[in-house]
Order: C-alpha cells, then structure tokens, then sequence
C-alpha cells in the first residue's frame, strides 16, 4: 500500500431558520440542505478553476452559552469533510482556495455570515 501525504478540510456550516430565511430546517436534516447547496456550489468552483471539491456532510449541533442566544435545543450545521486527493490536484494552495470559495458560496447561498474551515495535513492511504 502507498501512503500519500496530503490535506484534509473540516468546515462547519449553519443552516438556522431564525435568520431570517428560509432553509426549510424543520422538514430536512442540515446535511440535506448542505449538500445539495454544496454540489451546485462545487459545480460552479469547477467550472471556473477546474478543481472540484468533493466532501462528505454530517449532521452535527453547535452548542454554546444561552446566554450568548444559543437556543435551549442547540443549533443545526453540517460539517462538511473533505482530503485532496493528490493525483487529481496537485497544487495544494489551488484546492485549498478552491475549498473556501466553495464555503463562501455556500454560506452565501444559505444566508449566513460566518462560516469556518480548517486545514491539516493527513497521510492517505488507497486500500485496494
């Protein structure tokens, strides 16, 4: 097995209905709507740098103070997950540029004003 060195993206997404939008968030689940949105997102990414961002998205909850208007019941995000795979996109700072204007589009489209992504280098390995 050949082990490759390469990065991974972690970002969080909100999807709250209360700020004033509708993300349809009380009959889909946060990485339905993420996804989808994610997908044309992408797309659009692809069609201008030629680097498509591929990820996974989960469900999650963030939960902070009530004090700091969190809700009681916390609130829905996806996290999106995602490695470059290094035989597909070579320069890292590319895809990487790539994954934050794929975020940026994203929360836009969503109606939030913050989004946040983190990157670290991973070993991967292809199990055939």
């Amino acid at each position: 097995m050949e082990e490759l060195k390469t990065t991974k993206f972690t970002a969080t997404l909100w999807v709250c209905e209360w700020y004033g939008h509708e993300n349809d968030t009380w009959w889909k689940t946060a990485k339905e709507i993420v996804a989808k949105v994610w997908q044309e997102m992408a797309e659009k990414v692809f069609w201008e740098t030629g680097i498509y961002v591929s990820a996974w998205v989960t469900d999650s909850n963030m939960v902070y103070s009530t004090n700091r208007w969190c809700p009681e019941w916390w609130e829905k995000i996806a996290e999106i997950s995602g490695t470059r795979n290094p035989a597909f996109c070579k320069d890292v700072e590319k895809w990487k540029q790539a994954v934050i204007d794929v975020l940026k589009l994203s929360k836009d489209e969503l109606k939030q004003s913050t989004a946040q992504v983190e990157f670290s280098d991973v070993d991967m390995v292809y199990v055939n």
